[in-house]
């Protein structure tokens, strides 16, 4: 009686055994001499058969000179080479993926070189390493949803991780924005999948679905994130003082508009991101961002409620006129960090696989000096969070 032989590598046993005169004759220009032979079942796997004594594909004469033996040794001592240079690579992989693989001790890289890949949305519930849709419970049997991602390292009951909010941009077709939460990318690019990310919606005037032009019900949306906010922190084993809120081009003017509309919702951050973008810089044709003048009033009161925490802007191009706004709003600035984005230098000219064009949230998503320097200064925060909950 034959026995199959030892199997390949990303090989499938057959099923049939031995009894494949018809299949294994098909198959001579992918045959071991001797023994062996290499078959695809029905199923499409490939996998390592045998002819044995009864087989008519062995001659009389192998049998009796021992070839057949030979023969099966060769290859035996071929595929164990096979399965130790597999293994050998495994480990490798293995050790490269501990090394990169999100850690609560070990801090956000910040020279990392590798492109990122934004998770899909997936169904079911949020677990590590996934990235998920959440319908909150007083949106029940509506389309309103907020995302949420959950690093490799999270754990129900470990060390509670940073976690980083986000408010994304309108839709605008023509710079590739969606204006939709599973399209988001910012947080997750400045965060390297490391820190706990969620994509926060703007709820539509109806209640029904999420907005994906400006604020749509602005109570409902502020109301949105005076809920939920506190609630996932809590729920997902979030660090309360890490706690992140960024914005890409209409979520940069959020962050401030929406983030910072009363002392209660101020109060839910410790620090906060805008990239191209702020609340209060230049007119927009809506009845709360004009005339320019009384707009930049109440952004100047919204912009007080920083309160000297942590804010970093960034613009792809030039920032003077944010910056200007910034220093003659507040009398102390030492809080802010400009950073202007050379985004073309970073992605490549457009349009290209990253985006369409230069106002885009994928730029963190590739390695650039302006991701190291944003990154270096969250750790910062992240490290000063954890020293104040040691104390």
């Amino acid at each position: 009686m034959c026995k199959a032989g030892p199997r390949l590598p990303r090989a499938g046993l057959c099923s049939k055994r031995c009894n494949l005169r018809a299949n294994v004759a098909a198959s001579a220009a992918a045959r071991f001499r001797g023994f062996f032979t290499l078959h695809d079942n029905a199923a499409g796997e490939r996998c390592i058969v045998c002819y044995g004594p009864g087989n008519a594909n062995i001659s009389r004469n192998a049998i009796a000179s021992g070839s057949h033996i030979q023969a099966k040794r060769r290859f035996e001592m071929f595929a164990y080479g096979i399965r130790i240079a597999c293994l050998l690579g495994l480990c490798l992989v293995s050790v490269d993926a501990v090394a990169q693989r999100p850690s609560a001790e070990s801090g956000l890289p910040t020279k990392s070189e590798q492109p990122l890949l934004v998770p899909p949305v997936s169904q079911g519930l949020p677990r590590a390493g996934r990235r998920v849709a959440v319908t909150p419970p007083e949106y029940a049997a509506t389309a309103v949803y907020h995302t949420i991602y959950l690093p490799q390292a999270w754990t129900a009951d470990g060390e509670p991780l940073p976690i980083i909010f986000e408010y994304t941009g309108n839709r605008f077709p023509a710079s590739g924005s969606t204006g939709e939460v599973k399209d988001a990318a910012l947080g997750f690019g400045l965060s390297g999948g490391q820190y706990i990310w969620v994509a926060l919606p703007y709820i539509n005037p109806q209640g029904t679905a999420n907005e994906v032009t400006w604020w749509g019900d602005q109570a409902a949306t502020i109301g949105y994130a005076k809920t939920n906010v506190p609630r996932i922190i809590e729920r997902y084993n979030a660090n309360p003082q890490a706690v992140f809120l960024c914005g890409f081009s209409r979520g940069a003017i959020g962050v401030n508009y929406l983030g910072l509309h009363d002392d209660e919702i101020a109060r839910l951050w410790t620090a906060f991101i805008a990239h191209d973008h702020f609340d209060g810089v230049r007119q927009w044709n809506t009845d709360w961002g004009s005339p320019l003048t009384l707009y930049r009033q109440t952004a100047t009161q919204r912009l007080a409620r920083v309160k000297g925490r942590p804010y970093w802007v960034s613009q792809n191009g030039d920032l003077a006129a944010t910056e200007s706004f910034v220093r003659s709003a507040l009398e102390d600035v030492r809080s802010f960090r400009f950073d202007e984005v050379p985004v073309r230098e970073i992605l490549g000219d457009f349009p290209n696989q990253h985006a369409l064009t230069g106002h885009t949230d994928r730029w963190p998503l590739l390695p650039s000096p302006n991701r190291d320097r944003i990154r270096n200064w969250m750790r910062q925060i992240v490290d000063a969070s954890r020293k104040r909950i040691q104390e």
